[in-house]
């Protein structure tokens, strides 16, 4: 079978789910969820490398996709749109993650030798230690 072939059945297959999506089926949702979950929280799993992340990755952009699906142009295979997604997402969490672990080794380690103790507290109103 050509790839050509192979996408236009793919897209055809999908095609009564995104319509009852865009009819707001709440059902056709569920349905959409439960057919790629495993296939997503393995892909979102090896790049995040924590399942729960994967987990909460997976869902949010599955809501995403559910909510935006009026802008689906069936151009492409459903579960591609949502992989693509889904990939997107983890790289940038995966970047920002990074990022701020990189940054927080560049900081000092918190020095709090310059607090005094609660029994030395000076009060500034009399001059005087408490």
């Amino acid at each position: 079978m050509a790839i050509g072939s192979y996408l236009c059945l793919c897209v055809s297959m999908h095609e009564p789910h995104v319509k009852r999506l865009k009819a707001g089926h709440e059902e056709a949702a569920n349905e959409l969820v439960d057919m790629y979950t495993d296939r997503l929280l393995r892909a979102a799993t090896l790049i995040l490398g924590d399942m729960n992340l994967a987990e909460d990755a997976v869902q949010e952009r599955s809501l995403s996709v559910v909510t935006r699906i009026h802008q689906f142009r069936s151009e492409s295979t459903l579960y591609s749109l949502m992989y693509t997604i889904l990939i997107s997402h983890c790289r940038h969490y995966q970047r920002h993650r990074q990022k701020a672990q990189s940054t927080s080794n560049l900081l000092p380690p918190e020095d709090f030798s310059h607090i005094p103790e609660p029994s030395k507290a000076f009060r500034p109103d009399t001059g005087k230690s408490l």
